[in-house]
């Protein structure tokens, strides 16, 4: 097991390793390129973007806004867009078009989702801001999470072998700095814990529980956890708000409920939940879980069709989200249960072909007004 990461967590992945018996060995790595803090930032304005800039941003709505207002104000120029919501072959695709030599796209705009498994030519990484909303509450981001998203900035052997990164506005430039050369806190390092199905099951048995809401809230409430862990509170948090949906329907075991308590469900997506429960539903009374008759077909949207309306295109993702989701189910609990398997696989496939259609397109797709944090043509905000 080859294990990558920053050197603060040496101390807790030796103190994991003595626990569970295994030999560690380690090896420092140094960076094969440079990277550097601009003593500038881009003032602002858009018109100082220059070719393999990738811009950070923090939902998915600022991604085409950002796009929508760089290519009306920098005339001839293309952006590219990832975000966490699109499925992975349609980020290696737009990941392809910006690390094109041809020069058909010249900027990125990506959330945090950019630091995850994708190779990338950045010349110089861009923070719009240095804050980002979880939930509703608007958080200063961790140096942890600026140093990795900056560190995709320049890459040995590539078109920008020397990194850069800066913010859009000359106010955030010396917060970046200070998280760029932070020392990261070695004490507080803890690893997060999940409970398995084992401890799921038997806890359910040993104190007579059928609800998979009370078992887990269980666990949040009574689980104890030595010095080197915590609980990962937030992911139960998840899995009981799924629980909580099908907690009434009659499933033959205990098993089964913890599975679909695990399933990809887009809680802020109603569409999702609705299909979600549904499936559950024929699966717990003992029915075949087909797709419904809307996502069993194409949805024969055009390119065009859905490149002239925002809305359209989140009716694609939740297609996708929808038809990953069944795919997840059906994987875990069986193609007998779910029968639609092989045609989920098909559709998941074309919907995939169709968002990576939409987004090499080059058409501006423009989400509607944002009344909080948006940002203008000039790159300001209103």
């Amino acid at each position: 097991l080859h294990l990558c990461g920053d050197d603060s967590v040496m101390e807790l992945v030796g103190s994991l390793s003595k626990q569970c018996g295994d030999v560690v060995e380690y090896h420092a790595y140094t960076r094969r390129s440079p990277l550097s803090v601009a003593s500038e930032s881009l003032r602002g304005s858009w018109k100082n973007l220059q070719r393999g800039d990738a811009l950070i941003v923090f939902a998915r709505d600022e991604c085409y806004r950002t796009k929508a207002a760089i290519e009306s104000t920098v005339k001839g120029k293309k952006c590219c867009v990832i975000y966490g919501k699109l499925p992975p072959e349609t980020k290696s695709a737009q990941a392809g078009l910006f690390n094109s030599s041809s020069g058909s796209h010249d900027f990125l705009i990506a959330t945090d989702a950019i630091g995850l498994g994708l190779n990338l030519n950045i010349r110089r990484v861009v923070f719009t801001a240095l804050t980002k909303f979880v939930g509703r509450e608007e958080k200063k981001l961790e140096a942890p999470e600026v140093r990795q998203i900056a560190g995709r900035a320049g890459r040995a052997g590539s078109e920008y072998p020397e990194g850069i990164v800066t913010t859009l506005f000359q106010k955030d430039l010396g917060s970046l700095k200070r998280y760029m050369g932070a020392d990261l806190n070695r004490v507080s390092l803890q690893a997060g814990l999940v409970p398995g199905d084992e401890q799921f099951l038997e806890h359910a048995e040993l104190s007579n529980q059928e609800s998979v809401v009370d078992v887990i809230e269980d666990f949040l409430s009574l689980a104890q956890m030595d010095s080197d862990y915590f609980l990962c509170q937030n992911r139960l948090l998840d899995m009981r708000d799924i629980a909580i949906l099908i907690d009434d329907l009659p499933f033959p075991h205990m098993a089964e409920r913890i599975a679909f308590t695990k399933a990809p469900v887009h809680m802020g997506n109603p569409d999702v939940k609705s299909e979600f429960i549904r499936l559950a539903s024929k699966f717990a009374s003992g029915h075949p879980a087909s797709l419904s008759d809307y996502y069993r077909h194409d949805s024969h949207l055009s390119v065009h069709q859905i490149c002239r309306s925002y809305r359209l295109l989140k009716r694609l993702e939740t297609r996708y989200a929808v038809l990953d989701m069944y795919l997840y189910l059906a994987t875990l609990l069986g193609g007998r249960h779910f029968g639609d398997m092989e045609l989920a696989q098909q559709l998941r496939a074309k919907t995939v072909e169709t968002l990576r259609e939409v987004l090499a397109s080059g058409r501006r797709i423009t989400p509607p007004p944002q009344m909080k944090r948006n940002l203008k043509r000039d790159g300001t905000r209103s």
